[in-house]
């Protein structure tokens, strides 16, 4: 008698790894290595300049350490980036040492007097690079005050420690040509009409009529009397138009009806605003129509049946053989 023989279950490699690794559980990541995988990811999300993916990393990391400057700077550079200043100017206002990114979003809001303000204050405490970024601004704010030979002075220095390969080489060129010009043709003008000239930021913020009457040399000038009058009566006619009944339009009659009286005119007919098919007149029109198609397709079965009657009675023609005409025809020509 054979023996029988248990073969061994086969075991898969994936099972054996799940028997294997069954009661073991992955470790949770500590604050730092969460925080140092942000920090590399946010480095690298500025660099290729992906500010938004920039600005969601750098709040994961504020949630975090959320006394951490750095990165409240870091945050408020990322939204200037992304030009929201009112977002950015509400978070520097509370992180120190942001002079340069504050003045900055005040200017770019239009708060030119702000910024002007913020401007005067020392510059010991700021690096080179931010000392010359607040200079530049500064200039941009004479500018617009219409401070013409301040901000000239600003551009030249500028200039002179500028790099000529650099793209803001070429930016103070032009800021620099634009207040020459501005002198230029100030220097061009009588000295009664260059002192005339207000600020660009009251300009823009005032209407012209309101500046031109507090000027002092300003008279009210009257209109002549042939343009009030003018106005006078153009105001008059348009009154008396106002006045004026409106027109009531008719209704427009056909032309039997309007040539008799007022008073033997007929009564407008009652149904005149349902559909035609709706009407009384029209259903005895149509039977009326009816009984006119019916006469006339008696008549023309009548005349029908003597046609064909007729027809019927006439002789019928002789049936011609064609061999035979050709015979008569051909007897002639034989010789």
């Amino acid at each position: 008698m054979a023996k029988t023989v248990k073969t061994p279950a086969i075991v898969s490699s994936s099972s054996a790894g799940k028997h294997r690794y069954a009661g073991l559980r992955r470790k949770a990541r500590s604050g730092e290595a969460r925080l140092a995988k942000r920090e590399h990811a946010l480095t690298a999300q500025i660099e290729a300049g992906l500010f938004h993916k920039a600005l969601k990393t750098c709040r994961q990391i504020l949630r975090i350490q959320p006394d951490s400057i750095d990165h409240q700077r870091v945050q408020g550079q990322i939204l200037l980036a992304l030009e929201d200043y009112t977002a950015a100017l509400a978070l520097l206002e509370h992180v120190p040492a942001c002079q340069l990114e504050i003045a900055y979003c005040c200017y770019k809001l239009g708060q030119v007097s702000r910024t002007a303000d913020l401007l005067q204050h020392g510059e010991d405490s700021l690096d080179e690079g931010k000392a010359r970024g607040l200079r530049l601004l500064e200039a941009q704010v004479r500018y617009k005050q219409g401070d013409y030979r301040e901000a000239l002075k600003l551009y030249e220095d500028l200039l002179e420690s500028s790099d000529p390969a650099s793209p803001e080489h070429e930016d103070i060129q032009n800021n620099l040509q634009a207040c020459q010009s501005r002198l230029a043709f100030a220097s061009s003008l009588p000295d009664h009409i260059a002192n005339m000239s207000t600020p660009v930021e009251m300009l823009e913020a005032t209407p012209i009529q309101s500046l031109i009457a507090q000027h002092p040399r300003y008279r009210p000038t009257q209109a002549p009397a042939s343009i009030i009058s003018l106005n006078a009566e153009t105001n008059s006619q348009s009154s008396k138009l106002s006045k004026q009944p409106a027109v009531v339009k008719t209704p427009k009659l056909p032309a039997h009806i309007a040539a008799l009286p007022p008073a033997e005119r007929p009564a407008p007919d009652p149904e005149r605003w349902l559909p035609k098919r709706e009407r009384s007149t029209w259903q005895d029109n149509r039977a009326k129509r009816e009984k006119e198609r019916g006469k006339i397709k008696k008549k023309t079965a009548s005349q029908a049946g003597l046609t064909q009657g007729s027809s019927a009675s006439a002789p019928a023609a002789k049936p011609v053989n064609s061999a035979n005409a050709k015979k008569k025809g051909s007897k002639g020509k034989r010789k």
